[in-house]
């Protein structure tokens, strides 16, 4: 999205426009000042005419994308991580920009779907995807952006197998070491786990203080944090 404000010509703050547009964030995303960060400093402008769009790759970023159909219609296949056999790694660059046509019996893809204008599309990391331009329309403009938060924390943990034989997956290593921590750092992790307990003991709390609710084990942890 900067590299576009630079390009842009007219008199116009287009990126600062675009995300004030962008709020308030949708609810499901964590108001976090740095998930607003990586929400509000990613948006991308993306243009297809008839017929275009993008090859089949895999995004080597760890974040999940969100993408919004602005008008015309565009058609998505997308497919999980694939499988990679035992004793064996991917390279980087094997889930390059067209890359996933040239594996041995072609790219088979798991999901298919097309936008209508105004509807939007939740891809997660490591999804290798593909677009197109199939509607009647000279151009099929769409806007895009990443969120980290809320992590795809489940679905790194199901798709480990796969994951760790990718090599386009390589930055996301120490994002996953994060969430399987709750920190790389003790001073964050001392401060997460101090926030679960809290979180923990209010609920606790709840349940001990509600008609007719009353909880012999909310009693005794209760007890037990006095």
């Amino acid at each position: 999205a900067d590299d576009g404000e630079r390009l842009w010509d007219g008199k116009k703050d287009l990126l600062k426009q675009m995300r004030k547009l962008m709020q308030p964030l949708p609810k499901f995303l964590r108001q976090t000042q740095a998930n607003q960060q990586e929400i509000l400093g990613s948006p991308e402008f993306w243009f297809a005419r008839s017929g275009a769009g993008a090859k089949a790759h895999m995004d080597g970023h760890c974040e999940s994308t969100l993408t919004l159909q602005l008008a015309g219609r565009k058609k998505w296949r997308l497919s999980w991580p694939p499988s990679i056999s035992n004793g064996s790694f991917a390279k980087d660059g094997l889930l390059a920009d067209g890359e996933p046509y040239q594996a041995k019996g072609g790219w088979t893809p798991t999901h298919v779907v097309t936008l209508e204008p105004g509807e939007a599309l939740l891809i997660p990391p490591a999804f290798v995807h593909e677009s197109k331009n199939v509607g009647p329309e000279a151009c099929a403009p769409s806007l895009t952006f990443q969120f980290a938060d809320p992590a795809a924390a489940g679905f790194f943990r199901h798709f480990y197998p796969r994951l760790r034989r990718l090599g386009d997956f390589n930055e996301c290593w120490e994002r996953v070491s994060a969430l399987a921590t709750f920190d790389r750092s003790q001073n964050g992790l001392a401060a997460r786990l101090k926030q679960l307990a809290s979180t923990s003991i209010a609920k606790l709390s709840k349940l001990e203080s509600a008609d007719g609710a009353s909880s012999e084990l909310a009693s005794a942890v209760l007890q037990a944090t006095k």
